[in-house]
């Protein structure tokens, strides 16, 4: 650095000018002069008092001439070392070329100023931010220049601050507003711009009143003036968007003072979802009130936290009553452990659980519930309580216990039957055939004298006889079926071999009589099936005994082919037919188209509906087709299984 002389370079001004005063004191007064010296000294003072620093330089120089004392302060050099320095040693280079071109600048106006801002360097600090305002001044035709140098380090750090609450403002989400005092917006945020729609521009040259119709200049005086001294809880409004779309909102207000100006300072949220959840939890919690299930709350203990009104209703229970309580179908039973620890360990698993339930009311009488226990869980999925949800079957139980009691009932009186059935089968039966087996030796010992007469008379016994244990077998057999104690046997049957041609030889004595011509025509390519035995031989003896009953002429015939892919047999008959009116009763039990006691022909009416009956039981289908006076067709379809 150039080290000047001690001699300072204002005191060098100061004397040039008291030389200039002596040379012309023959036109001025001494005195005057000696006033505008104290003028000068007055300046001085007023510019060592100044926060700004302020440095005279020399054009074009660039030589630092004088300095305030803040210069001092703020570049942490002594007077004498900054006055022996040139600008280009402080300021940054562009700047340095700003003020040696001041002249050039000042051809066109009387007096150059410009402000800048810029970093300077300091024995002291790093380089930090100024503003700086360039000035030009002629002291003796000659050019200075006069630069104010502020330090704004402190203004950039709240410009940053600044900067940053406006960056967080923002984008935090929630909507901030800066009122003035009159109503108007002093600041908003984007989220308010974006709530509303309007532009923040827009919203800046706006009021209050614009936005929240149920406010006007009055009202918001009054609520100014009351934030000044008191704090109010977070409030509910509706606001207006620009295209008229209302909006509910949750506003927090305060009031704020930033130097003189007062505001009121506003948070605001839009609380449209939380809105449309509240209804919604109305909704649920009447549904809930208003439902006709039992329902009960409780927390992941078990205790209970909420019953709904049919709860109480149901039980005689209130609230406060069992409110803390662990209901007994939710505690630990010693006589039943297993289903304590079943019950817990699916609803902890985030599973439902049911089961019926005996529930104590406070009368000390019981109810009988279907319950459903569902865990609650949160939005981590993690079970906070348990939901209960039942329905009072009390009266369906005891209709099912009475239910139970009259099927006990209704069995044992059909083991009864059946049992009556096959005692009375096994009385009748016993001395049926001991008499048929007596008429047939008395039979035998009088062939050879038996009169004509006493042979019908040994046929009509012989009939009589068989047609009485039919009609036991019938009754027998019709109750196994209605009872469900028929014992069924499935095996491969051989239709033909097995079935058919035993019971057409058994007929074929009965036709002997009559002008009939019974016959068995095979046309299936293989006759087998599967089915039981049993059951398909009763269905073709009561068709085929049917037949024969109801023929007196013309023929019979019995036909065993293939249709599609299953066994067909037909039973066709000449006899004398069925009537169209009788045929929707032709398989009911105990139903005959003839009847009363002078009906022409026997029987009691259970073949056809034992041969529905068996069908079903051997997935078999009959159809009838039959005109009266001419004849019947009753088909058998053996459907594969």
């Amino acid at each position: 650095m150039k080290k000047h002389s001690e001699e300072n370079n204002w005191e060098i001004l100061r004397q040039e000018v008291i030389g200039l005063g002596e040379r012309s004191v023959r036109k001025n007064s001494y005195t005057e002069l000696k006033n505008r010296l104290d003028d000068l000294e007055r300046f001085r003072f007023l510019l060592d008092c100044t926060l700004d620093s302020i440095f005279v330089v020399e054009i074009p120089t660039g030589r630092i001439i004088d300095i305030n004392k803040s210069v001092i302060t703020l570049f942490g050099y002594s007077k004498d070392q900054i006055l022996s320095m040139n600008i280009k040693e402080v300021f940054e280079e562009d700047l340095c070329e700003k003020i040696i071109n001041i002249p050039e600048n000042e051809k066109s106006k009387d007096q150059y100023q410009e402000i800048v801002l810029t970093k300077v360097k300091s024995k002291i600090r790093e380089p930090f931010p100024v503003e700086i305002s360039i000035n030009s001044a002629k002291f003796f035709s000659k050019i200075y220049a006069i630069i104010l140098v502020r330090d704004i380090t402190e203004r950039k750090k709240q410009e940053e601050e600044l900067k940053r609450f406006k960056f967080i403002l923002d984008h935090s989400g929630e909507e901030f507003y800066l009122f003035n005092p009159d109503g108007s917006f002093a600041y908003v945020n984007e989220a308010v711009a974006k709530s509303l729609q309007y532009s923040i521009e827009e919203l800046l040259e706006m009021k209050i009143f614009q936005i929240n119709g149920n406010v006007n200049q009055k009202s918001f005086l009054k609520h100014f003036e009351f934030l000044k001294e008191n704090d109010i809880p977070p409030y509910e409004i509706m606001q207006t968007t620009k295209y008229g779309n209302l909006i509910p909102k949750e506003i927090k207000s305060v009031y704020l003072k930033i130097g003189e100006k007062e505001y009121i300072c506003s948070f605001a949220r839009d609380i449209t979802l939380r809105k449309k959840s509240e209804e919604e939890l109305r909704k649920l919690s009447r549904a809930v009130q208003q439902s006709s299930s039992l329902i009960i709350i409780t927390d992941l203990l078990g205790k209970v936290e909420y019953i709904n009104p049919k709860y109480s209703n149901a039980t005689g229970f209130m609230l406060e009553e069992i409110n803390g309580e662990i209901p007994k179908f939710l505690s630990y039973d010693s006589k039943n452990p297993e289903r304590f620890k079943n019950l817990w360990s699916t609803i902890l698993a985030g599973r439902e659980w049911k089961e019926e339930l005996k529930v104590a009311k406070k009368d000390g009488d019981s109810i009988w519930i279907q319950a459903s226990i569902s865990p609650v869980q949160n939005d981590l999925g993690k079970i906070t309580h348990l939901l209960c949800t039942a329905e009072d079957v009390t009266d369906q139980k005891r209709a099912e216990e009475e239910l139970i009691r009259a099927k006990d009932k209704a069995e044992r009186s059909d083991r009864l039957k059946s049992e009556f059935l096959a005692q009375m089968s096994h009385e009748i039966r016993t001395p049926v055939n001991t008499i048929l087996n007596y008429i047939s030796l008395v039979k035998e010992e009088l062939q050879s004298n038996i009169s004509e007469d006493l042979k019908v008379s040994f046929k009509a016994i012989d009939n009589g006889s068989r047609r009485l244990i039919k009609t036991i077998d019938s009754l027998i057999n019709m109750s196994q079926i209605q009872t469900g104690n028929y014992d069924y046997n499935p095996a491969r049957i051989n239709l033909e071999k097995d079935i058919l041609e035993n019971v057409i030889l058994d007929y074929l004595y009965l036709v002997k009589g009559k002008n009939v011509d019974l016959k068995f025509i095979n046309k299936a390519e293989s006759p087998v099936i599967s089915g039981d035995i049993y059951s398909i031989t009763q269905i073709f003896a009561n068709l085929i005994d049917n037949a024969v009953k109801y023929t007196n002429e013309g023929k019979i015939d019995v036909v065993l082919y293939n249709c599609e892919d299953s066994l067909c047999v037909d039973v066709s008959d000449t006899g004398i037919g069925i009537s169209d009116e009788y045929m929707g009763r032709l398989f009911q039990p105990f139903s005959q188209e003839d009847t009363g006691y002078r009906r022409r022909f026997d029987g009691n009416g259970l073949g056809l509906a034992l041969v529905l009956k068996y069908a079903e039981l051997n997935n078999a289908e009959i159809k009838v087709k039959s005109e009266k006076g001419k004849g019947s067709t009753f088909t058998v379809k053996f459907n594969s299984k």
